[in-house]
């Protein structure tokens, strides 16, 4: 059904944002290693927002490249790599939790608007 696909596509563009913001969000309380990053998200969800792997790597890629993140190596396991965000990162999660914060608060009141109320 076109519907679902409908949907599905739109779901898929606000995953995306939310993703990216989440991943900041965690990263800016603790530095963590990939799969503890998906855990700590579908934690603080409930499980309603999964983030697999094959899409958590992409991104912490594209933020190195970016400059926005490190890694390091801990001591006790130099197999995994660890995720921290750097100053240009704080900065980057800063600016766009301020802006989640603008559009939540604007849509959210197009989406209860009733006309009757000033």
């Amino acid at each position: 059904m076109i519907e679902e696909k409908l949907i599905s596509n739109w779901e898929t563009e606000i995953r995306r944002g939310v993703i990216q913001l989440l991943v900041c969000a965690v990263l800016s309380e603790s530095d963590l290693h990939g799969k503890a990053i998906c855990d700590r998200i579908a934690e603080r969800t409930d499980d309603i927002i999964e983030v697999p792997l094959g899409t958590v790597y992409p991104l912490l890629r594209r933020y190195i490249a970016d400059g926005l993140i490190e890694t390091y190596k801990p001591q006790d396991d130099q197999r995994k790599t660890i995720y921290k965000l750097n100053q240009a990162g704080k900065e980057f999660y800063r600016n766009i939790l301020e802006l989640w914060t603008r559009y939540s608060v604007v849509v959210s009141n197009i989406l209860h608007y009733r006309g009757d109320q000033k």
